[in-house]
C-alpha cells in the first residue's frame, strides 16, 4: 500500500519515498480493560533507484561550434524547422557576430565550474561527473580557467561528433563537451537519517468501578491506569565492518564485503500513568496520581546525535559485536570511561511525577 511520497525541494531527483503496511488490533473497553496495538512495517530511502538524476552541462566549445541555438526558421513549403545559428541571429539583430557566442559560452563554462564547486562541498558530495556517458572535445574541458583537461577525449568522442555534424541542415561544424553529472548512484548514496523503517505501539487501559474490591472499593475502586509501550527500528547506517589487526594494535576497515546499509539499535520505551480517586462525585474527592516516563529506565543507544550534541557511538562495532563501547581486547576500553554518556541514549533516565488533586 502506498503511504506517502515527498520530493526534495531543491533537487527533484533527490526524493524520499515511503511505502509500507500498517497492522492494527483493538479491543474495546470491557471488563475494566482495553488495548490498542499498531505496527507499521515500511521501507523508505533517498535516491534508491540507481541514477535517480542525471543532468547535462555543455561547455563554450559546444556553443561556439554551432551545436546550440535559440531560434529557428520555418520552410514555407515543407514546414520544416531549420535552426538559426547564434552568429546569424546576432547579424539579424545588428549585433556583433560573436555577441551571443561569447555571452552564452561564458555562461556555459561558469555553470560547469559552479557545479564542480557544489560537488566539492560535503552536503552535495553525492553529485559526481560520469565520464563514461559524457562527450568531450579534442580541445578539452576547462574545470579551471586556462587549464584544459584533454585526457578524457577518445575515438568514441571523435566518431560521435562526426555523426552529429553529418545531419542535414544542422548548424554544428565541430566538437564540444557535454558533461553528464549524476546524483545518488547505486551504492554511492547515503541513507536518510530519518529512515526508521518500522515502528509500533501497544496501549493498555485499565479502569475500575467505584465499589470494586474490599473496604467498599477504597483499595481498588476508582483506579485508572494507562501504560504505553513504544518501539522503533534504529536509524539506518552505511556500515563498513572493522577487523582488529593484532600486528598494529588497532582496527582496520574490512572491505570484503564492502559497506552496506543496516539499521542501528532498536529504540523502545514504556511510560505509565495511574490515578486513584478517593471519594465519589459529587462529594469531596481526593485524587492521587503518578506518572512515570521511561518506566524501566531503558538505555537504548542513540546512534544519531540530537542537534548541537555529540554521541559516543560507532556503527561498525555495534553491528559487529553488539556493544556500545570498545571491546575488551581494545586498549581504548581499559579505562572504562564513557564519553557523552547522557547523550548516548534516546531517552532521559526514569522520571517520576506525583500529583494530588482535591475536589470539593
Amino acid at each position: 500500500a502506498f503511504v506517502a511520497n515527498s520530493s526534495g525541494g531543491f533537487a527533484p531527483g533527490d526524493y524520499r519515498d515511503t511505502r509500507g503496511i500498517e497492522f492494527g488490533l483493538k479491543k474495546r473497553f470491557s471488563h475494566m480493560m482495553a488495548f490498542n496495538f499498531s505496527l507499521n512495517l515500511q521501507w523508505a530511502d533517498r535516491g534508491r533507484t540507481g541514477a535517480v538524476r542525471r543532468d547535462v552541462w555543455p561547455d563554450s566549445f559546444f556553443v561556439a561550434n554551432g551545436h546550440f541555438w535559440t531560434t529557428h526558421d520555418i520552410d514555407p513549403v515543407s514546414g520544416a524547422e531549420h535552426p538559426v545559428s547564434l552568429r546569424e541571429r546576432a547579424l539579424r539583430e545588428g549585433k556583433d557576430p560573436d555577441f551571443y557566442i561569447k555571452a552564452l559560452g561564458h555562461n556555459a563554462n561558469e555553470a560547469i565550474r559552479k557545479q564542480q564547486a557544489l560537488m566539492d562541498v560535503s552536503e552535495r558530495s553525492s553529485w559526481s561527473w560520469v565520464p563514461g556517458v559524457s562527450h568531450f572535445a579534442a580541445e578539452g574541458v576547462e574545470w579551471v580557467p586556462g587549464q584544459p583537461v584533454r585526457s578524457f577525449y577518445s575515438d568514441k568522442d571523435r566518431a560521435f561528433w562526426e555523426r552529429v555534424n553529418r545531419n542535414p541542415n544542422y548548424p554544428g561544424v565541430g566538437e564540444g563537451t557535454l558533461l553528464v553529472g549524476r546524483n545518488q548512484e547505486v551504492l554511492r548514496r547515503q541513507p536518510s537519517t530519518r529512515n526508521r523503517k518500522s515502528f509500533g505501539s501497544l496501549t493498555l487501559l485499565f479502569a475500575s468501578p467505584p465499589g470494586l474490591g474490599p473496604a467498599g472499593g477504597k483499595m481498588l475502586g476508582n483506579l485508572r491506569a494507562n501504560l504505553v509501550y513504544r518501539f522503533y527500528t534504529g536509524t539506518v547506517h552505511n556500515v563498513v565492518l572493522q577487523l582488529y589487526d593484532e600486528r598494529i594494535g588497532r582496527f582496520v576497515a574490512n572491505r570484503q564485503p564492502a559497506g552496506r546499509f543496516r539499521p542501528g539499535p532498536i529504540h523502545t520505551r514504556v511510560d505509565l500513568n495511574a490515578i486513584k480517586v478517593f471519594g465519589r462525585a459529587p462529594g469531596k474527592r481526593v485524587s492521587l496520581g503518578i506518572e512515570v516516563f521511561n518506566l524501566f529506565n531503558q538505555k537504548d543507544p542513540r546512534s544519531v546525535p540530537s542537534p548541537g550534541r555529540q554521541v559516543d557511538f560507532d556503527a561498525s562495532r555495534w553491528h559487529q559485536w553488539g556493544i556500545e563501547g570498545p571491546p575488551r581486547f581494545d586498549a581504548r576500553g581499559n579505562d572504562g570511561a564513557e564519553i557523552f554518556d547522557i547523550n548516548n541514549y534516546w531517552d532521559l533516565p526514569r522520571e517520576t511525577t506525583f500529583s494530588v488533586q482535591v475536589h470539593f
